[in-house]
């Protein structure tokens, strides 16, 4: 059904177009803004000036599809549609802004425009995706952004305009994600990391949960693709858009590390191991203030100030509301294999609710703030007390341990993967996992049972896994396969799982480091750089 016929007929829809046509006639600032003041004029009713935001609006993309030549669908890109109206719809909001305050709140008429362009992007996707065109849509909200840019720091136009046109955005963005509005995705992204938008939401902390949840919807809508196609490697279409994600997250790696570096593990949670080469390009993320040594030259004990990241508040919410805490903190107090049993159970939805669904999150969740239980003091500071710190350190550690070695396959790979995922820059929590990591090769060795074998070699299989991509590589887990290749108590060499992939060592040395064998590095020639 058209729009025109939802609401006041032709008539409306021809007043609509009317003052559209006079206004594209304007040259001049002040015609423009003579024109703006009285845009309402001849409404006759409460909501006309929202009917005609609307009505332009489809009015302008029906202009700009009708110059398309017959036969040109979506994907061509030959015939350039004529975007007059486009442009000129575009700078209507903005002088509607200036000029209706303060008859109409200035964000009044923002949240108006937003929904016309929503409700008309809306109906043209739903008449069908073969047919639909994405680029007027594009043209659009570029127009919007650009305006946008042009306006910021103008003395009719504050920050708190500025941050309102954002967030309508952000929400307009949201609800058009790709897997509600497939055909409208390519443009969708592209939009989202434009230079006039992305870095315009990540210049300031307050930002950073838009961005998140945009690049959330992402993620969804590429696994929902790999999940739906069976040879995604051979889909043109699906490469274009893993390969435009690739190249945002490394803008986002080299231009805004501190916002991957804090939202890893909720970023890490949504993609899984699906998508490898995501996954490394997040877990190499850390602060611009970090200066991490060369993997080479790593020693733990040239970290003793390294600071705990905090949890964001979404985390600490869900550590709290499943009193994860409280699990190591009973076992810890008591050392019964009853409690070690019931936390297990909880994996699997716990005794209220027995289930054989292995809940991953949440053991991604326990095993990600356990090194929070061994720093933080139950007042929520950072423990000063050494003693206690050590002592709570190797009581962590021995849990783990265990947990590991009641745990099925399945099991240790949700808890070995949160610990990897952990071993990211130089802090606390990385190199309390690289530490665990160490003793639990050096134990290994020393045990040489079945099960402490499995461990390693699961353990040993992901590491290798992540060093085999592409580069960039997370420090933490370059300078675990470093350390266990150094230190002799590791026995790395001896290892029967490795017995059959004797080069697999050699090989990645010498893809990172340039040499096989890492006793022949000479240390003074290495680079911290």
């Amino acid at each position: 059904m058209c729009i025109r016929d939802r609401y006041m007929g032709e008539k409306f829809y021809a007043l609509s177009q009317s003052k559209l046509e006079d206004w594209l006639r304007l040259s001049t600032e002040s015609e423009m803004m003579a024109f703006a003041s009285n845009i309402d004029s001849g409404f006759q009713r409460e909501d006309g000036l929202q009917l005609f935001l609307t009505f332009s609006a489809d009015i302008a993309i029906r202009h700009s599809l009708i110059s398309i030549p017959k036969g040109t669908n979506r994907v061509m890109v030959s015939d350039q549609p004529d975007y007059t109206y486009i442009d000129g719809f575009c700078r209507l909001l903005v002088f509607c802004q200036r000029a209706l305050e303060p008859r109409y709140k200035k964000q009044d008429v923002i949240d108006w425009s937003m929904q016309a362009i929503l409700l008309v992007l809306t109906k043209h996707h739903e008449a069908g995706l073969e047919t639909f065109n994405q680029r007027p849509f594009y043209r659009l909200f570029l127009n919007l952004l650009s305006q946008l840019k042009n306006l910021r720091g103008s003395p009719f136009f504050s920050e708190a305009d500025t941050i309102a046109v954002i967030q309508f955005l952000v929400k307009v963005f949201d609800r058009t994600q790709p897997i509600f509005y497939p055909g409208f995705a390519y443009a969708w992204f592209e939009l989202v990391a434009h230079k006039y938008f992305m870095p315009e939401i990540l210049i300031n902390q307050g930002g950073w949960e838009f961005m998140f949840h945009l690049l959330i919807n992402v993620f969804r809508f590429l696994r929902l693709l790999q999940e739906n196609d069976r040879t995604p490697a051979n889909n043109s279409s699906i490469k274009l858009f893993y390969t435009g994600t690739l190249r945002v997250m490394l803008v986002l790696l080299h231009d805004f590390p501190e916002f991957l570096a804090t939202y890893s593990f909720l970023l890490l949670e949504e993609i899984g191991n699906s998508f490898p080469q995501i996954r490394n390009l997040i877990l190499s993320s850390f602060p611009k203030s970090v200066r991490p040594a060369h993997p080479l030259t790593f020693q733990l004990k040239d970290y003793p100030d390294a600071e705990l990241p905090e949890l964001l508040p979404v985390i600490l919410e869900r550590v709290q509301a499943n009193s994860l805490w409280t699990w190591i903190d009973a076992y810890v107090k008591n050392h019964q294999e009853e409690i070690l049993q019931h936390i297990y159970t909880r994996f699997f939805g716990g005794e209220q609710e027995p289930s054989d669904y292995l809940n991953a999150p949440l053991v991604s969740l326990f095993i990600n703030c356990i090194p929070h239980w061994v720093y933080l003091v139950p007042q929520g500071d950072v423990s000063h007390d050494i003693k206690q710190v050590r002592e709570r350190c190797v009581e962590s550690y021995n849990f783990l341990r265990k947990l590991l070695f009641m745990s099925s396959y399945e099991v240790r790979e949700v808890i070995l993967t949160a610990m990897v995922n952990e071993a990211r820059y130089p802090n606390r929590k990385t190199l309390y996992f690289i530490t665990f990591f160490i003793q639990l090769f050096q134990s290994g060795a020393q045990e040489r049972d079945r099960a402490s074998e499995a461990i390693m070699e699961q353990l040993l299989r992901m590491i290798v896994e992540i060093l085999l991509i592409k580069e960039p590589y997370p420090w933490g887990v370059l300078c675990t396969f470093v350390e266990l290749q150094r230190n002799p108590l590791c026995a790395i060499g001896s290892r029967p799982f490795l017995q059959e992939h004797v080069n697999i060592f050699e090989m990645i040395n010498q893809k990172i480091f340039n040499t096989p064998r890492l006793n022949d590095v000479n240390e003074g020639n290495i680079s911290n750089e």
